[in-house]
This record gives C-alpha cells, sequence and structure tokens, in this order.
C-alpha cells in the first residue's frame, strides 16, 4: 500500500461523505451496469 493509493482512498471515502453515499448505495451504482 503506497502512500498514493492511501490518498487516493481518502478522497474517494471524503467523497462519498460528501454524496452522502451508503456502502449499500454504493454496491447498488456499481452492481447495476455489470450485472447486465
Amino acid at each position: 500500500m503506497t502512500q498514493e493509493s492511501t490518498m487516493i482512498g481518502e478522497k474517494i471515502a471524503a467523497r462519498r461523505q460528501q454524496l452522502g453515499w451508503t456502502q449499500t448505495d454504493l454496491a447498488r451504482a456499481i452492481g447495476i451496469a455489470p450485472s447486465r
């Protein structure tokens, strides 16, 4: 785990909090497209 990837992970987490997305919302958003 490089410091860079940690930064990216933190940015994603912060962005997700801003949007108010939960893990379930993320899974649903990600799961809809590939499931076809």
